[in-house]
């Protein structure tokens, strides 16, 4: 497996993880006490690293 294979596998898995808090947030709207706050947390931090991925692999591609 490859550096781009492996960093691919990580970006799938951190935007699996995106869609599922986001489908998190959209049943915590239904409540009035709810958890959006640290959802959205959670969100945005794994949307860095997601984004920080996204970079690394444009920079490996660029290189070869």
């Amino acid at each position: 497996m490859s550096l781009i294979d492996t960093l691919e596998y990580f970006i799938d898995q951190i935007e699996g993880d995106l869609e599922e808090i986001s489908w998190e947030i959209q049943e915590e709207t239904n409540f009035e006490d709810n958890s959006i706050d640290l959802l959205s947390e959670q969100y945005d931090y794994k949307l860095e690293h997601l984004n920080n991925l996204k970079q690394i692999k444009t920079i490996l591609e660029q290189q070869q």
